[in-house]
């Protein structure tokens, strides 16, 4: 079954350039999640930039190698799982038993 994912990147401006070397070997290799919303970037004038993106993925080897290619070199990193607010309330509404 396929989740969906937000991943938040903390990239500091001295591991930048190895983050988009990293970025651009995953895309050419196709070996990358599969992306619903794409990389935004939210500057954080005290340590860097702040990226986000939200994609989907089958399972935890996916994400564990898509983790550990970032943090290789440098990047901080933290993937939650997201669920749409509807799906969520059906679930919270559903009688206790």
């Amino acid at each position: 079954m396929r989740m969906k994912y937000i991943a938040f990147l903390e990239i500091s401006p001295d591991v930048m350039d190895k983050a988009i070397e990293t970025h651009k070997k995953r895309v050419s290799s196709k070996h990358s999640v599969k992306t619903l919303f794409p990389p935004h970037m939210i500057a954080k004038t005290t340590n860097g930039f702040l990226e986000f993106v939200i994609f989907e993925s089958e399972g935890e080897s996916e994400i564990a190698e898509y983790v550990a290619a970032y943090t290789r070199v440098g990047v901080k990193m933290k993937v939650y799982p997201i669920t749409e607010t509807s799906k969520t309330l059906e679930i919270w509404e559903k009688p206790k038993k």
